[in-house]
């Protein structure tokens, strides 16, 4: 055996690799790194990377782990085409950023994960005091109209949590996040109810006339089809509309609606809501306007269905729809609707639905 002499020095040739990024040493330090891992897809790593090739997954987590994050690599390159490394590197001065790659870096691997504004939409869309956030054909458009240029911090008006992605696809948050969150001050909410055959009724005219081409018209026929096809199913969308709690565990249902002003005002520590019925929006500018704190808020008619082409087929479905009773009944004991309205106004309603009426 070769004899060591211990005296002697020993050379190493050391090369340090600089990651590109202010976020851990390691990935093994990284808090999020069980995160990343189950978001991890080596095929996307393999394609951002072109010099990399693995055969398997487990060879290119290994990669990541030991390899890739130290060499600065992204591990999901999609996720930061939202953000803007400028904008990030400006507004966490504290992470002490100093190039594009670095803000990239961290967003990927930290910033992602603790909800970290991305951008500046983002940010416009964290910070926003009131949302008009209720499902369609409720009179939103008429209330966001007579804001318009009234008041004076941000407005967002969604009906669906889709919404979010189609009206504002470079905010890196879910509208869930956004909403909910905890604030100093409870954010405004304005949602409504309505009832449910004419709400879905309304919404089936909306819908099949944006399907339709601009010289082309509606016939009851056509509505009729499809409301024979997606009539239940629409209704129960409506009526669990509010399954969501606001995203912080707001249940309306365990409050009562004030039936005969029209609308209620509920509160936690994240949200202060006013909740309406659409049939008495033409009565509620007053408490509106005391909710918003904005003396001279008037509400004006938008997106309403006698402006629409529409308006004349619409009024002759609306006075001849028909629904069987047990239908009716089972609708009418849903928790949306019994929370809206009084017994007796159920029972108004059901029978105007069950019986023709007069043109």
């Amino acid at each position: 055996m070769e004899s060591i002499d211990c005296g002697e020095a020993v050379s190493l040739d050391v090369r340090r690799t600089t990651r590109r990024g202010n976020a851990c040493a390691t990935m093994l330090q990284n808090p999020w790194a069980e995160a990343i891992l189950r978001d991890f897809r080596w095929h996307e790593y393999m394609r951002a990377y072109p010099d990399l090739c693995f055969e398997n997954d487990q060879e290119a987590r290994w990669h990541l782990v030991y390899n890739g994050y130290r060499e600065g690599r992204l591990f999901d390159p999609d996720r930061c085409r939202r953000m803007d490394p400028g904008y990030y590197r400006m507004r966490y001065p504290e992470l002490r950023l100093k190039t594009d790659d670095q803000a990239q870096f961290h967003y990927c691997y930290v910033g992602y994960y603790e909800n970290l504004l991305a951008n500046a939409d983002t940010e416009w869309l964290y910070n926003a005091d009131l949302h008009i956030y209720q499902h369609g054909r409720v009179g939103s458009h008429s209330i966001a109209a007579a804001l318009e240029g009234r008041y004076p911090g941000s407005v967002v008006h969604l009906h669906w949590l889709s919404d979010m992605a189609l009206l504002y696809p470079s905010c890196s948050l879910s509208y869930a996040h956004i909403l909910g969150r905890p604030r100093e001050k409870p954010v405004r909410v304005i949602s409504a109810g309505r009832e449910v055959v004419s709400r879905v009724i309304s919404g089936a005219f909306q819908f099949m006339e944006s399907l339709q081409a601009k010289e082309a018209h509606l016939d009851v026929e056509r509505i009729v089809a499809h409301l024979e096809d997606t009539f239940l199913h629409d209704c129960d969308v409506v009526t669990g509309w509010f399954d969501h709690q606001f995203h912080c565990g707001l249940d309306i249902y365990a409050h009562d609606f004030d039936h005969e002003k029209g609308y209620v005002r509920l509160c936690n520590d994240t949200v202060d809501l006013f909740l309406y019925r659409q049939e008495d929006i033409g009565k509620l500018e007053e408490p509106l306007a005391e909710f918003l704190e904005l003396p001279d808020f008037k509400l004006s008619r938008s997106n309403a269905s006698d402006s629409k082409g529409y308006h004349e087929i619409y009024r002759h479905l609306m006075r001849n729809f028909v629904l069987p009773k047990a239908v009716l009944e089972e609708l009418y004991e849903t928790n949306y609707m019994r929370f809206f309205f009084s017994n007796e106004e159920l029972q108004n309603f059901m029978e105007y639905w069950t019986t023709p009426r007069k043109e």
